[in-house]
């Protein structure tokens, strides 16, 4: 089975958004199936937590719903429309103290219990949808990494084998890092970062930095955040692929989970916990009446827009004899409160 003592680092994958209800907004009318628009988002944030372990809490931006999800438009309950609801991908890395208080949480409980929810006093609270590799955007249903295949250094110049790749490192002002041999640099300097001839504010201070290299698409994202605050793309021939920084924190990821010693749980199976009902739900239900989530747009049957607060506990159980044993159950608890 797999040796809990040799976890040296953890992540977290998953496609999320809010479920934002039908609304209006400066007289203007946005229905339950209105395409992404703005003036019409509604937020949420999401508190990923693993074992009892307060790992972080996202800012989901709105429920978009176009072209791009194009998971879910084949989906029943779509509206009749050619647009989808699709999420933002979550990628959370575990490692340090945290990892060790989660490391012990598991080992006591011997499953991995990961649990996504908008607390009841969280400043946005407008639902919660998790996708699965049938609907939304990426084809990805929640997902635990152990081990994953990652570069990590006290230094501050690392070179992987491969140009596609993910860089995470924190910065000060003044600091930066130069990506693929330095062929182009991100600085941060008086609350801006800027790549080549594009900038973004920020904000004064040390901000957590990741940067996603796929050939010549670039994305940065800061502390956190699912959006990218700079979305460009480098034109070059790539012929150095080294990553240096002035920050701390170097971590490099290739873009292609792989390598020995790494196990992952995914792929949930389960339904509806038979004590959630949301009204005036249609979806197809199995012979003990529960709602059916393998196979359609889950998340319909989790949130009632605005109205509801909502845990989605997944549950995967380390055993002697396998080394990972998928998502075996899924839990949804609902709970009635008030909209803001």
């Amino acid at each position: 089975g797999f040796d809990l003592n040799t976890l040296q680092s953890m992540r977290v994958l998953l496609e999320a958004s809010s479920a934002k209800s039908a609304s209006s907004v400066n007289n203007v009318s946005f229905g339950e199936y209105s395409q992404t628009a703005e003036g019409g988002e509604a937020a949420s944030d999401m508190t990923v937590i693993i074992n009892g372990i307060e790992i972080d809490t996202v800012y989901l931006p709105d429920d978009p719903r176009d072209c791009r999800g194009t998971l879910t438009t084949v989906v029943p309950l779509n509206g009749g429309s050619s647009a989808g609801d699709f999420g933002y991908l979550v990628d959370l890395r575990i490692s340090g103290a945290q990892l060790e208080q989660v490391q012990k949480a598991v080992a006591s409980e011997g499953k991995i219990v990961l649990t996504c929810s908008v607390k009841g006093d969280a400043e946005n609270r407008n639902g919660l949808r998790i996708y699965t590799q049938e609907d939304g955007r990426y084809m990805l249903a929640p997902t635990i990494l152990l081990n994953p295949a990652e570069l990590v250094t006290s230094g501050k110049c690392i070179t992987p084998s491969v140009a596609n790749y993910t860089v995470d490192a924190a910065l000060a002002n003044g600091e930066q890092i130069d990506l693929r041999g330095g062929m182009y640099s991100l600085v941060c300097r008086d609350g801006v970062l800027t790549l080549g001839d594009k900038c973004a504010t920020v904000g004064e201070g040390s901000h957590t930095i990741r940067v996603k290299l796929f050939d010549d698409h670039v994305q940065v994202y800061v502390d956190g955040g699912v959006e990218p605050v700079i979305d460009t793309y480098i034109y070059g021939e790539v012929t150095d692929y080294t990553v240096m920084t002035t920050g701390n924190g170097l971590v490099v990821t290739p873009e292609t989970y792989t390598g020995d010693g790494m196990e992952h749980i995914h792929s949930f199976s389960g339904d509806c916990d038979g004590s959630c009902e949301i009204d005036g739900c249609s979806h197809t239900r199995n012979a003990e009446g529960k709602h059916i989530l393998a196979s359609l747009f889950a998340t319909t049957c989790i949130v009632c827009g605005g109205t509801s607060y909502q845990n989605l506990i997944l549950v995967g159980v380390i055993a002697a004899a396998v080394v990972v044993v998928g998502i075996g159950a899924l839990v949804l608890i609902r709970k009635k409160k008030k909209s803001k």
